[in-house]
């Protein structure tokens, strides 16, 4: 049986990725010797344990997703490893439903309910989108990306693997520093990249662009922050120190002004969610820690305003004003692109557009002329193509989760994963501002990341918390 599924999955994919370059025809005959090869091995691979199996994918998924494209077919980068193996994951997960019931991730309940509507919602809205294929597509997107978030929210239902899924994640991270550095020095960029090849000064790593890059390093810095002032080893201290610093120059590198004040926020929400501390010491470095970085970013700021280096006055807020006021720049085109797209929402009875459909639309109105139709901004994407109701339930699931982690780091109880439920709390008020920077949205893999990462600390912590309440009563009874 499970040859079977393995090589239908091959014979279905090569039909999808049938191109007529040479390296997308090695990567075909590849799957196709793979699906040969567990074909033959078949009472091998019966032998694995079904549910060992979609625990290792559920695993691995974020990871992949950040990766994205980067780990591409050669000539058929849309066939990448992650939407391989979320195939596979769903394909297996159907399986092992037929065989008995699934454990899913359902804590917390009430936040995922609102964000089930939200996308049942989308589906409606395509009913009266423009375009219907552009609707489609996002309606596929976003799929993909719920399922992602439930990969990693299951991960909080047992211990090793919420230390795997963190240990992936943190790999990419540190891995994503390595090659972004590599580009700012050598010039030589990652296929898909929209850096000039040759172009230094500049990283991308695995995205697209240096702001959907600083978005991503932005969303990971609570996470180094907390990790590295309440890390036991000073070894561990030294490489958050290293990992903070290489950010914050690749952020710089970017330009992306809403991604350094999302690290300041960030840094601010860090020391007032950190969880509490009984050590004194901890506490102390916690507070220095975070007074010395917000010293640095108002020394960083000042000092943008009043130098003439190239790499500081971009961060000018006097110029960031004169965009505005003028309507040039990026300020200027961002602001036009926000007219544009709340008139359009307000013509479609504030329903929404239709999913997939804010950008196309957006180019339609005769009132401005816009040289950049790129939203720019996850709130505003939102509400162009889903309207009030759409962005109510979204906005339901993430300020819900925001508030559940908050609480869950605030608890006198002495249970694990609080300093994570710190940090995710954190990155979700510090993206409230950092969602202005990336141009993708609706795919944009380290926000759904984040929102399962909440979920799987937020299933972690309350199992914990459970375990500790039912000791006392289990050692009552035995006496």
């Amino acid at each position: 049986m499970m040859g079977a599924v393995t090589a239908a999955f091959a014979a279905g994919l090569g039909v999808v990725t049938l191109v007529t370059t040479l390296p997308a025809r090695i990567c075909l005959a590849s799957l196709v010797v793979a699906a040969v090869w567990a074909v033959s091995q078949r009472e091998a691979v019966a032998r694995i344990r079904l549910t060992s199996l979609l625990a290792l994918l559920a695993v691995a998924l974020p990871g992949l997703a950040l990766l994205g494209p980067s780990l591409g077919m050669p000539g058929a980068r849309e066939v990448s490893a992650f939407r391989i193996a979320l195939v596979l994951f769903v394909l297996l997960a159907f399986w092992r439903i037929q065989l008995g019931p699934l454990r899913i991730p359902r804590r917390p309940s009430s936040l995922w309910k609102p964000l089930g509507l939200w996308y049942v919602w989308l589906a409606i809205s395509a009913v009266w989108a423009p375009d219907k294929v552009a609707a489609l597509r996002s309606l596929a997107v976003l799929l993909s990306m719920l399922i992602l978030t439930a990969c990693v929210a299951i991960c909080g239902s047992r211990d090793d693997l919420f230390r795997r899924a963190l240990t992936v994640l943190g790999g990419v991270f540190a891995l994503t520093l390595v090659v972004g550095i590599g580009e700012a020095l050598t010039g030589m960029h990652l296929p898909g990249s929209g850096a000039a090849p040759g172009e230094r000064a500049i990283a991308t790593a695995w995205f697209v662009n240096r702001n959907d890059l600083a978005t991503y390093l932005a969303l990971c810095w609570p996470f180094v922050l907390l990790g590295g002032l309440l890390a036991r080893g000073a070894r561990w201290r030294w490489l958050a120190v290293i990992a903070l610093a290489i950010s914050t120059a690749l952020v710089f590198l970017s330009g992306s002004r809403t991604s350094l004040l999302s690290i300041a926020v960030a840094t601010a929400a860090c020391v007032a969610a950190a969880p509490r501390l009984r050590s004194w010491r901890s506490a102390r470095r916690l507070w220095a820690g975070g007074a010395v970085l917000l010293c640095l970013f108002v020394g960083a700021l000042v000092l943008a305003n009043y130098t003439d280096l190239p790499l500081l006055r971009q961060f000018r807020l006097a110029g960031v004003a004169e965009d505005i006021q003028t309507g040039t720049g990026s300020g200027g085109a961002r602001l036009e692109v926000a007219r544009a797209g709340l008139t359009v929402v307000s013509r479609s009875y504030l329903l929404g557009v239709g999913t997939g459909n804010a950008e196309s639309v957006v180019r339609q109105p005769d009132d401005y002329d816009l040289t950049v139709v790129n939203l720019h901004s996850w709130w505003l994407d939102v509400f162009v193509n889903s309207g009030v109701p759409g962005l109510a339930l979204f906005l339901c699931t993430y300020g819900g989760l925001f508030v559940v982690c908050l609480r869950t780091a605030r608890r006198r109880s002495a249970v694990p994963g609080k300093a994570v439920a710190a940090a995710s709390a954190a990155a979700l008020l510090s993206f409230t501002i950092g969602a202005f920077g990336p141009s993708t949205s609706s795919g944009f893999a380290p926000l759904w990341a984040l929102l399962g990462v909440s979920m799987a600390t937020v299933w972690y912590t309350s199992r914990h918390e459970h375990n500790a309440d039912d000791l006392p009563r289990l050692e009552r009874g035995s006496t």
